[in-house]
């Protein structure tokens, strides 16, 4: 009986990659990845807007159905203070028809645009705020929606306006609100 044991150096079946052969894979990874990243962060960017833009639209369409349901007016305003913080946008039930937010009316939903990650209004549009909605007597941009779905302005006349929004790559979209409620992006 004769056993005898081989090298490695003798076997002729070697398994795995030579170090050759993993730096080429290395540098074929890294020169896909060169294209790719940034690509990927434009369409983060994008991806960010777009939510956000939806977000908006729904908080729009969201007001309207409430102020059908509840038969009151509900308010959205922008750059609203509530105690302490400041919301970007808030949409609240406006029982008094004021279109300014008190502490006895309903808060439905407050909007934060710094939760998208580089998105915001683009200040350089409509008042130097970003929306085109008439101003309440706070001064804050303003639209209710009445029970009709109807967009109204403070002093209760036909509401109409544009929210303009923009990421970091400065890729811009408008919210409009039609005089006649209609909703639709830009």
């Amino acid at each position: 009986m004769n056993l005898r044991v081989q090298s490695a150096h003798e076997s002729s079946h070697q398994l795995g990659f030579t170090i050759a052969e993993m730096m080429i894979i290395v540098a074929i990874l890294a020169f896909v990845a060169a294209f790719a990243l940034p690509n990927m962060s434009e369409w983060t960017a994008n991806f960010r807007l777009n939510s956000a833009v939806r977000d908006l639209v729904a908080n729009l369409q969201y007001a309207k159905m409430e102020a059908a349901r509840k038969n009151l007016n509900c308010t959205i305003t922008f750059k609203q203070p509530i105690g302490l913080e400041t919301y970007d946008c808030v949409v609240y039930l406006d029982s008094d028809k004021d279109l300014e937010y008190d502490a006895t009316e309903q808060l439905l939903k407050t909007i934060e645009l710094s939760s998208y990650k580089g998105v915001e209004f683009d200040t350089s549009r409509g008042t130097n705020s970003g929306v085109d909605f008439v101003d309440n007597d706070e001064g804050y941009p303003s639209i209710a929606f009445s029970w009709r779905g109807l967009p109204l302005d403070n002093a209760g006349a036909t509401g109409a306006g544009s929210i303009y929004i923009k990421n970091i790559l400065n890729k811009k979209k408008t919210i409009q609100v039609g005089a006649a409620g209609s909703i639709s992006v830009q």
